[in-house]
């Protein structure tokens, strides 16, 4: 009884439907070889400039250990035990304070000997007295030198020690420097470097799949405002429920009942039909089965959200055998099951 030719031209037409949709998994395929090609070479050139860093910071290293050894030094840590601690710098100054003193001390003696020497001049005392005194005068003479190299010692010490903490102060800032950036591309090879590529495909994945939750959330706030989806921070690829009715209790998705199950699996192929639409038209949504585990209500609303998909545009085909559905729905398709393996189809509304 049917029309051999108009069977044949349908069938036709669902083989080029098809080729179509292989020619565009095909396009798929191709931008996302192209894009494993464009993230393989970032990811070549992130690991050349880590090791760039690294050799950079070894340069510095060296450089730093070459001028330990110019300013005489055998190793670091001879340099280090060389640098004047805050509380010995302060007792040479104040070292230096106290031969200060007692240099403007030992001038002050030695004028006083002076005017001695005169009044004892003008006195005309002895010969031997006044020789007395002017060995006086050389012994203070002395020590008046002695004091003044102690102090240009102490001096030259303490510039010494202020080269050396600003050169230590400009080596020890270059080396953060350098310690920060190492500690960033740590970071990203902690999180994307793998020679395999698989912690960066893991990486790119939680990325989409925290998009997706953003847009299955918006679809399971219409249909149940009780849940959220909720990415695990722990797991890059797993995803976690929030009972709000239950103080946002989280609970892992195994929990679920049939009916909630079936919300939240209609709520992310709803967010991942969002997701595809940037790139590639979805006009069509099938649902196979999955109704009986809902109540009347929760029903109602499944149904109300699926009228309003069909209000924008999309094609929404449900497959089930709850009686309760023909009548909510207007265009149904009944498969009836023949003798001999033969089935009909019959549509209506």
């Amino acid at each position: 009884e049917r029309d051999l030719f108009a069977e044949e031209k349908e069938l036709e037409k669902s083989i080029s439907e098809q080729q179509e949709i292989l020619q565009k998994n095909k396009e798929i395929l191709d931008e996302n070889a192209k894009e494993l090609t464009q993230k393989s070479t970032l990811k070549e050139a992130l690991q050349k400039e880590i090791q760039e860093i690294k050799t950079d910071f070894l340069q510095q290293q060296t450089q730093f250990e070459s001028n330990i050894l110019a300013q005489g030094f055998e190793n670091k840590a001879d340099f280090t035990n060389a640098i004047l601690t805050l509380e010995t710098e302060k007792n040479l100054q104040k070292q230096a304070q106290e031969l200060k003193e007692n240099e403007v001390s030992t001038q002050k003696k030695w004028q006083e000997n002076l005017d001695l020497l005169k009044e004892t001049e003008n006195k005309n005392l002895a010969v031997d007295s006044l020789e007395n005194i002017e060995n006086q005068v050389v012994e203070l003479k002395k020590l008046q030198k002695e004091l003044q190299q102690n102090i240009g010692k102490i001096s030259e010490q303490l510039r010494q020690h202020e080269k050396l903490e600003q050169e230590f102060a400009d080596l020890q800032q270059k080396i953060d420097v350098l310690k920060q950036k190492h500690h960033r591309w740590e970071q990203l090879n902690a999180l994307i470097g793998s020679a395999d590529g698989k912690k960066f495909k893991i990486f790119a994945q939680s990325l989409t799949l925290a998009k997706l939750v953003g847009l299955a959330n918006r679809h399971l706030e219409k249909l149940n405002v009780r849940y959220k989806i909720r990415k695990n921070p722990n797991e890059s690829m797993e995803l976690l429920i929030i009972d709000t009715y239950q103080a946002d209790h989280v609970r892992s998705m195994k929990t679920l009942s049939g009916g909630e199950s079936f919300l939240v699996s209609l709520a992310l192929a709803l967010g991942l039909s969002d997701l595809a639409s940037r790139h590639t038209n979805i006009d069509s949504l099938f649902i196979d089965e999955g109704f009986g585990t809902l109540d009347q209500d929760t029903l109602q609303m499944v149904l109300g959200t699926l009228a309003n998909l069909q209000a924008s545009g999309k094609m929404v085909g449900i497959i089930s055998h709850v009686e309760g559905l023909k009548e909510a729905i207007s265009t149904k398709i009944h498969v009836k099951k023949l003798a001999g393996g033969v089935s009909t189809i019959e549509v209506s509304g």
